[in-house]
């Protein structure tokens, strides 16, 4: 199954497994990092935003944000936390749409971000195609910022197969026993996971194995892709959790802030 089919059909699934990418706001680290570099955004589109723990977070420093993400599942979860949060009832508005489609006019928005590692889940070919709905959408001067996991703290914490096991208490499937393995391909650039994720109340168990790789892009690759597309690097921020939260790639990050200076006006696909 691919990245893409994984959260389309396992979205609850993997909110309720993997709840260092889902049901937490940002650690006190990310949010501080992220705060250096909005002077005088007003609103942000976030990609890839699952349960929209960055889209609350950049509402609570009062910048009108929008989340976008492809599983309705995980959307879903995100309005029924982020809502009550609201004085008004409303919550942040969350969005299901694909990333290499976006359905903003052109040229409307001060920063756009993909964080979480999520530039990862895409293989080079989409990446130029989200770098260019990036530009379409951005202001002049406007903002893009993504993570990418830090190179080297991956070298040395990341080689070859790890694994972890759990059981696990879901709404999804009820109890159930969660294996992950993660293994390292350094030829390729490249992190498979796979998640083994057996019920273990059912007469019949039907078990589930989730395989998606993530691309380990370095900065400078990421870069280069990103400067076709007007997109100039501005800063590098490196981002270490120490609070204990983070356990594999999010560990130590880099933030890429990025910003846009392409000339003209490109064609507006939304009506």
């Amino acid at each position: 199954m691919d990245n893409q089919g994984y959260y389309i059909r396992y979205g609850a699934l993997s909110y309720e497994l993997d709840q260092e990418h889902t049901d937490h706001g940002l650690t006190d680290t990310e949010m501080r990092l992220l705060t250096e570099c909005l002077d005088g955004v007003r609103n942000a589109v976030h990609l890839c935003c699952g349960a929209g723990r960055h889209v609350a977070a950049f509402e609570n420093v009062g910048i009108a944000s929008c989340g976008i993400d492809i599983s309705p599942e995980l959307l879903q979860k995100g309005r029924e936390s982020l809502i009550p949060r609201q004085p008004t009832g409303q919550g942040p508005r969350l969005v299901l749409g694909d990333v290499v489609s976006l359905p903003f006019k052109a040229r409307t928005t001060d920063c756009v971000t993909l964080l979480g590692n999520s530039l990862c889940l895409f293989p080079e070919h989409l990446c130029a195609e989200i770098l260019a709905e990036v530009a379409r959408i951005l202001v002049l001067n406007g903002l893009f910022i993504i993570d990418l996991p830090d190179p080297a703290y991956l070298q040395a914490h990341q080689k070859g197969t790890t694994s972890t096991s759990q059981t696990i208490h879901t709404q999804t499937l009820g109890v159930v026993q969660w294996t992950w393995v993660r293994h390292a391909d350094a030829e390729r650039c490249m992190m498979v996971s796979e998640e083994c994720v057996q019920p273990l109340k059912d007469e019949k168990p039907l078990t589930k194995t989730l395989r998606f790789e993530f691309h380990l892009y370095e900065p400078q690759k990421a870069c280069v892709m990103s400067e076709t597309f007007g997109l100039h690097l501005e800063r590098v921020l490196e981002c270490e959790d120490l609070s204990g939260r983070y356990k594999g790639m999010l560990r130590k990050r880099n933030f890429l802030v990025l910003r846009s200076s392409k000339d003209g006006s490109p064609r507006d696909t939304v009506p």
